[in-house]
């Protein structure tokens, strides 16, 4: 009390034969005791809580046809459901992610093949499907799924090499319905594989994510593959050695929830 009394430079008590009193000053200073307790209090609740509330940044390393459907919905209810957490989108091949975790560059991978270096975990997210890209000037016989394949055999293919995972998928479709593709070159870059598509020079077989947003463009046809058989795994990537924050255990989990919304794991 005497500390107080000394930063107001005001007397607050008052010692009588009666025991102690409130000054004018104390009286008045006792009418702002209850709002400053509970706002003292308050402040306590909100610091000691704040230790429980998900925040900082989280980077997140995925290859673009994951990154194409999930960035908008995870920022959108990243930004409702934890406010205090930046979220960081790195565009990655998915090779590369397992290395740059164990670097400690990203926070999350989400890669095509279940990882088992040491030092990472992997969980099964979902499946992807695949989708062919083409120019209606390719197309002879339109058609639907593997139906469109078969009724077309001497379309030109452009796929990625055959050292890229979409490939190892592709390759079911030719062993299972025993269609040999007329593939007439190899590219490694999604982008150009899509532009040379819209050009009219070839056809091509990549994530259905990566060509959906075609399907209402005049002069392309977009061909979804809907053979269970035909789609490629997806797995979330963390690091088993270092700690996850609360931000981080909550970004994996939406993105888990968001990924199993659009295509369930098997």
């Amino acid at each position: 009390m005497r500390n107080l009394e000394e930063l107001l430079q005001v007397q607050l008590f008052e010692r009588t034969s009666k025991g102690v009193v409130l000054t004018r000053s104390g009286e008045m200073l006792l009418q702002y005791a209850p709002k400053i307790l509970s706002q003292i209090q308050e402040a306590i609740i909100e610091v000691k809580g704040a230790k429980f509330i998900p925040q900082g940044t989280v980077a997140i390393g995925m290859p673009l046809s994951i990154a194409k459907f999930i960035t908008a919905p995870l920022i959108e209810h990243s930004k409702k459901l934890f406010p205090s957490v930046f979220i960081k989108i790195i565009e990655v091949g998915s090779a590369y992610v397992p290395d740059m975790l164990v670097k400690g560059e990203i926070d999350l991978g989400i890669t095509f093949k279940f990882v088992e270096e040491k030092g990472l975990v992997s969980e099964k997210i979902m499946r992807e499907r695949l989708g062919i890209l083409v120019s209606d000037s390719l197309v002879k016989t339109p058609g639907s799924g593997i139906d469109f394949i078969k009724e077309n055999p001497s379309l030109p293919y452009i796929l990625p090499p055959r050292n890229h995972g979409l490939r190892d998928v592709i390759s079911v479709i030719e062993e299972k319905y025993g269609i040999d593709l007329n593939v007439i070159a190899e590219v490694n870059t999604v982008s150009l594989l899509i532009d040379l598509s819209l050009k009219g020079i070839c056809a091509t077989i990549l994530s259905y994510s990566s060509v959906a947003n075609f399907k209402h463009q005049e002069g392309v046809h977009v061909i979804e593959i809907d053979d269970p058989d035909i789609q490629r795994n997806v797995y979330m990537c963390t690091s088993s050695i270092t700690k996850s924050s609360l931000a981080v255990n909550a970004i994996r989990k939406l993105i888990m929830t968001l990924t199993r919304q659009v295509n369930p794991a098997a």
